[in-house]
């Protein structure tokens, strides 16, 4: 892929000081791309790509990732604690 998106980029003049190839979905309703992304593709790839993105919104993938990531966080904490005061 990393060979892929440097062809892109020599064919499209898109120097790496233009910063990554990137679309992500914030939480909430915010979308955001990378002007690098929006110089390579066409504009129904583009569409793709931020519904793609939304989709995550809509179906609250991120809200679900940080419930998810402090619970285990919070085990892992709690397990750790245990094990230090054990010994």
């Amino acid at each position: 892929v990393k060979e892929e998106v440097n062809v892109y980029r020599t064919r499209n003049g898109i120097s790496s000081r233009d910063g990554e190839l990137n679309a992500f979905a914030t939480g909430g309703k915010d979308v955001f791309y990378t002007p690098s992304l929006s110089k390579i593709l066409n504009e129904r790839e583009m569409i793709a790509v931020l519904l793609h993105e939304y989709g995550h919104n809509k179906e609250k993938h991120i809200e679900k990732d940080f419930v998810t990531n402090s619970f285990i966080s919070i085990i892992s904490f709690a397990l750790v604690g245990t094990f230090l005061t054990i010994n």
